[in-house]
């Protein structure tokens, strides 16, 4: 399926793990951040997927909880994988879901300015922490695309 996002949009964490299902994506135009994260909630990896850069897809193994966000305007992705998946995180609409964001991004060293509507000043005094314990997951990329 083809995705456009943009900077700000908040996609919930979640992952495919009953039946254990993988994910790919390519980037075709701006930028996103793929994040994937421990079973506890803390960041594991991250990695940049830029439609004019040398990484510009990945292929997830099933099973670590994951998410996205649109590092650019106008961000479009073309997105494999099969359902069911199990959400984490700030529910998508929910006030925490904004702060969730940012402090994702300040996380993976990228502009949380990013994460604020036009317009909006960013909420620097955020302190919510995503931490949860839902038991197994496997973390890894399995391979990047690159040019």
């Amino acid at each position: 399926m083809l995705n456009a996002i943009q900077p700000g949009s908040y996609l919930r964490p979640h992952r495919h793990l009953q039946p254990p299902r993988s994910e790919a994506w390519i980037a075709l135009r701006g930028a996103v951040l793929l994040v994937i994260f421990s079973d506890d909630g803390v960041v594991s990896e991250y990695v940049v997927l830029d439609a004019n850069s040398v990484v510009f897809g990945v292929d997830l193994v099933a099973g670590p909880y994951h998410t996205l966000a649109a590092l650019k305007p106008d961000s479009v992705i073309y997105e494999v994988k099969t359902g069911p998946y199990e959400e984490v995180g700030p529910e998508e609409g929910s006030d925490d879901a904004q702060r969730y964001l940012e402090k994702l991004l300040r996380a993976c060293g990228q502009d949380y300015s990013l994460a604020a509507p036009p317009g909006a000043p960013p909420d620097k005094a955020s302190s919510h922490r995503c931490a949860w314990d839902t038991g197994a997951g496997k973390k890894g990329l399995s391979r990047q695309f690159v040019n």
